[in-house]
């Protein structure tokens, strides 16, 4: 377990970096990009947010960083 989280940091660090990228991707699409599982990219997305950083979901269900949520 202690060796995979500089592993989840870089990942988090890159799904931060495609979701900053214009256009919106689908949670599909940024899984199929990164090479994780759809539930990978939540877990990730939920840790953005933990840490502070912008996390979230647009209203048309792909996850952006334009939308802040505290949780």
């Amino acid at each position: 377990m202690k060796n995979d989280v500089p592993v989840r940091i870089i990942r988090v660090f890159k799904l931060l970096e495609y979701l900053s990228e214009f256009p919106a991707k689908s949670v599909d699409k940024l899984a199929q990009i990164i090479g994780v599982s759809i539930k990978t990219i939540y877990k990730d997305n939920h840790s953005a947010g933990i840490l502070g950083l912008r996390d979230g979901k647009d209203n048309t269900h792909k996850i952006s960083d334009k939308v802040w949520i505290h949780t």
